[in-house]
């Protein structure tokens, strides 16, 4: 089964890559198929694993088609129609950008539209709008995006039902978290614990990218992590059960956090690691993590390769998986809780490279940074819900500690400001192409499968 949903993968990838492209990374997964015996030696096991393969090849390469066109055709046909109203949902909060704000909306069969509106208008994530203007593609690092431009919003509808209510809980917690923390500190609070950047001022912004800490202020892996610990030391439900319940309060986190994307690829890996734990199936990270890439890439094929979120996610999982227990036996004293971080981080640092250099940035202080201020994390997201929870309790003096906390996060900004601006913080490089980066993790397969 894992090398089929590896064999959709490359059919995906040889859709938008070429033909070529994409026989080529098959022909490697055969390999690693064949050497390492996830299949048996014999004719009939080599034949079923060649069918398997080209079967899942042409699945990814028929399913990535469908969706392209189809995407295409809807875009080329409002194209021509000039002038247009349509209607859909915010997918993230707005960006500030220049004068103005933009916003992500998410419209059937165009899928997400860039427009930028003026800084007065208030909007949040899961909002529905209807909005009027002539749609454009823009083409940037050889990447379609769809722009509406000039836009102008008509009307804006909260979320209703049980979505709705969860939006307004989001709300309020994202408005009283910044009432009660100052400025970017409210923002970092609401960050860590809802995700997003909103009130988040450049600067900040701009150190986080630098030091290679931009994944703290998103809702990821880690959280999904810290809930499920947290659920799994409080609510008493037998294991096999442990899914349904779970899987419920997932649900509901990733409404609570607006159905961020990275939240979401996390609580189904999540969800699903709950699920394998209940059947007593817990090794089985390879196929979970696999289930997890193929339920959402055959939602949406174009992720796989253009979705830096999604890469990031996938890859720091593989790091972490596979690459970090190669890592910790390059240290002898592999006990030493400093020694395993920084094995991990250095692990994810690895299976990261070429999606990081894609960016045109290499921050190698960000194997420093991570080690000193990550570990601050867990305690900010504890000491943030208790500062919210008992300011319904004892607002004066949630107010007071939100401000004596405040001190201390600003201190946490000054130090990562500090890193930022050394000058091997951060260096310029070209990305990897796409055979170099092919060549990359072919290599990295095969080290950590000859060393593990």
């Amino acid at each position: 089964m894992g090398t089929f949903f590896m064999a959709f993968f490359c059919g995906v990838i040889g859709w938008y890559e070429g033909m070529y492209f994409g026989m080529m990374v098959v022909l490697c997964v055969m390999f690693f198929s064949i050497c390492y015996r996830w299949f048996d030696w014999s004719r009939k096991g080599i034949v079923y694993l060649f069918l398997l393969i080209l079967f899942g090849f042409f699945c990814g390469y028929a399913r990535s088609g469908w969706v392209t066109m189809r995407h295409q055709d809807a875009v080329q046909r409002v194209i021509r129609l000039g002038e247009v109203e349509l209607e859909g949902k915010l997918t993230s909060d707005p960006k500030v950008a220049g004068s103005g704000q933009r916003i992500t909306v998410n419209i059937d069969g165009l899928g997400d539209v860039e427009i930028s509106v003026p800084v007065s208008m208030e909007l949040w994530r899961g909002d529905s709008v209807r909005i009027r203007g002539k749609i454009i593609e823009d083409i940037r690092y050889e990447t379609s995006y769809v722009k509406m431009q000039p836009g102008k919003i008509l009307s804006v509808h909260e979320p209703t039902g049980f979505f709705g209510i969860l939006a307004s809980v989001r709300r309020y917690f994202v408005v009283r978290m910044q009432g009660l923390f100052p400025e970017s500190v409210g923002a970092f609070m609401v960050g860590i614990l809802a995700g997003g950047e909103r009130g988040l001022s450049d600067e900040v912004k701009g150190d986080f990218r630098r030091t290679g800490l931009s994944h703290i202020l998103a809702v990821s892996g880690y959280n999904v992590s810290l809930l499920l610990q947290l659920g799994v030391a409080v609510i008493p439900v037998r294991r096999k059960w442990r899914f349904a319940v779970f899987g419920f309060l997932l649900l509901v986190f990733i409404g609570l956090v607006g159905f961020q994307a990275s939240a979401v690829r996390a609580a189904i890996m999540g969800f699903l690691g709950v699920w394998a734990a209940g059947l007593g199936r817990v090794k089985d990270m390879t196929l979970i993590l696999l289930w997890s890439g193929f339920a959402m890439v055959l939602y949406d094929p174009s992720m796989l390769l253009f979705d830096k979120g999604f890469q990031l996610s996938f890859f720091a999982t593989v790091g972490v998986i596979y690459v970090s227990p190669v890592v910790a036996k390059w240290f002898p004293e592999r006990e030493s809780g400093l020694i395993e971080s920084f094995a991990g981080t250095l692990a994810v640092y690895i299976a990261l490279l070429p999606v990081t250099m894609s960016f045109g940035k290499l921050p190698l202080i960000g194997l420093v940074t991570n080690l000193l201020f990550v570990w601050f994390i867990p305690i900010a997201m504890t000491i943030g819900a208790g500062v919210f929870v008992l300011s319904f309790l004892l607002y004066p003096l949630a107010f007071v500690l939100a401000r004596g906390v405040s001190l201390f996060v600003s201190w946490y900004f000054f130090a990562i400001h500090f890193f930022s601006w050394l000058p091997f913080s951060v260096f310029d490089v070209p990305p990897m192409t796409k055979y170099v980066v092919v060549g990359y993790y072919v290599l990295l397969a095969w080290w950590v499968c000859r060393a593990g």
